[in-house]
This record gives structure tokens, sequence and C-alpha cells, in this order.
């Protein structure tokens, strides 16, 4: 059983997935089944710069998950949707320019997250699973 975590502030939770559970709602959760000894994981994704913070996520959910997925901001997928970058304008429009940025040559950022997802799995001694998008 898992869950989705992009961030761990509700302000950001919302921009993205207005409907879903709080993110205090969703540790909770994790921390119940985690209990009851049923097999946990969480997804954090998709990891949106400046907004994603993957090392305080796992911190926080660590002793209550037995896996991770860490998904990639496939930044193309959000350009052809339009959703995406309309919900950012709106609640986080700072961060529109370098997220085109990022759009046009991802390499620092993906070359990032993945030094940061090899740390985390040395650190945290936890299965973590980086999803990539070919399209990007």
């Amino acid at each position: 059983m898992g869950f989705s975590i992009s961030s761990l502030c509700d302000k950001d939770r919302i921009i993205f997935e207005p409907a879903s559970s709080t993110v205090h709602e969703k540790i909770e959760a994790l921390k119940a089944l985690h209990k009851q000894q049923i097999e946990t994981y969480a997804f954090i994704g998709p990891v949106l710069p400046g907004i994603t913070n993957v090392s305080e996520i796992i911190s926080k959910i660590r002793d209550h998950i037995g896996s991770v997925w860490v998904e990639a901001m496939n930044f193309k997928a959000a350009h052809k949707t339009g959703f995406f970058y309309e919900r950012l304008r709106s609640r986080r429009p700072g961060l529109v320019a370098s997220y085109k940025a990022i759009e046009k040559d991802g390499r620092a950022y993906f070359d990032g997250l993945k030094r940061e997802v090899e740390k985390l799995r040395k650190e945290e001694k936890i299965e973590i699973t980086l999803v990539m998008h070919e399209n990007n």
C-alpha cells in the first residue's frame, strides 16, 4: 500500500493534488499500515524543483515504508497539457521561468536527481527506484 507525496507542505500539495488527503493524513496512514505489518511504499513525484525535497520526505517517512519510488518531472508532458504550467503560474509564478529553462535543457536537474537518489540509497539503506521519462 502506498501514497504519493510531492511535498511536505500542504500549500504545495494543493496546487497539483487538490483532492488528495493532507500530507499529515498520508503519513499517519503509512504509520498505521506499517504498524499492522502491511507492506508500504511512498511515491515521491513528480520531483518539482523548488518544491520537492526528496531527502526531507524520506527522512520523515523512513521508519514507515519498505521502499520508495522517485519520479523525475516530465517537463515535456507538462508543456503539452498546459495544466501544470497553468497551476504553477497561479500558485508559484516565481518558478515558471526556471521550469521553462529546465524544459529546454534539463541535464543539471536530471543528473542532480540521479546523484541525490544514489546518495540516499546509501545513507538510508532503503530500496529507492528512480523513474525517468525518456521524452525529457
